[in-house]
């Protein structure tokens, strides 16, 4: 259970990396139709039509091969479609005439990580750590990547979460740093993160994470409790829908 935990924490992380709204660092002239394009694909994505998204993107990239947004864009809607080899090579292509741009370096550190390409994601890694003032939303980006790339068992992504967390606390911040130290088997601490994490807000899954922490405490009746408040909680979400 915790692992389907996990899988769904990785796949939030890829699609909070995924902003189609994302502010551009270069200049472009715009090509005519651009933001009318946007938007149109924009709506197909959110309606579940990546493929039309993409098929947009696709005839303004055919009529404007260097523009730079065009491929941000268009990595985006693969990405939400589950292309992440595809959507990388959108990435490389914008780095390419982007280079300094670091939400271009944290959404390649994230796409390498689904893929398990360590080598690229030390590279950038190592590049943001150089030429980036980071912030509390840095740190919790590299933090995400060492999440996805080690399957959430990353002491280096505990102290990138320390980092975040000590910024700007969180409720994903302190989930994901606590799937990282449950993985290691620092239950305690674990359970710590989910409980600070619920005080932020109260979420079925985090009530189930901390559930699972404290059966491994040996806690049955807390585990219990938790597991029960987990679907209380989303029996009421289920009531408003």
């Amino acid at each position: 259970m915790i692992g389907r935990l996990i899988a769904m924490s990785c796949i939030a992380v890829l699609m909070f990396g995924c902003n189609s709204n994302e502010s551009s660092v270069g200049s472009y002239s715009e090509p005519k139709g651009w933001s009318g394009a946007l938007n149109e694909a924009t709506v197909k994505s959110n309606n579940g039509d990546c493929e039309g998204a993409c098929a947009i993107m696709d005839e303004v990239i055919k009529n404007n091969p260097d523009f730079v947004p065009a491929y941000r864009a268009r990595s985006v809607f693969k990405c939400q479609k589950g292309d992440c080899a595809d959507a990388l090579a959108d990435v490389n292509f914008a780095i390419e005439r982007e280079p300094n741009n670091s939400t271009l370096r944290y959404k390649r550190i994230l796409l390498n990580a689904k893929m398990k390409n360590a080598a690229w994601v030390d590279e950038d890694v190592k590049f943001i750590e150089s030429h980036d003032n980071k912030n509390f939303l840095g740190y919790y980006k590299m933090g995400e990547a060492m999440t996805i790339l080690t399957d959430a068992k990353s002491p280096e992504a505990i102290k990138f979460f320390d980092e975040s967390i000590a910024r700007d606390p969180t409720v994903g911040a302190y989930n994901m740093r606590g799937l990282n130290k449950y993985n290691l088997g620092d239950y305690k601490s674990a359970e710590a993160d989910f409980t600070a994490s619920l005080k932020l807000k109260l979420l079925p899954n985090t009530y189930k994470m901390r559930a699972h922490t404290r059966e491994a405490l040996g806690d049955k009746e807390g585990a219990l409790s938790d597991f029960e408040k987990a679907e209380k909680i989303k029996t009421l979400i289920s009531n408003t829908k």
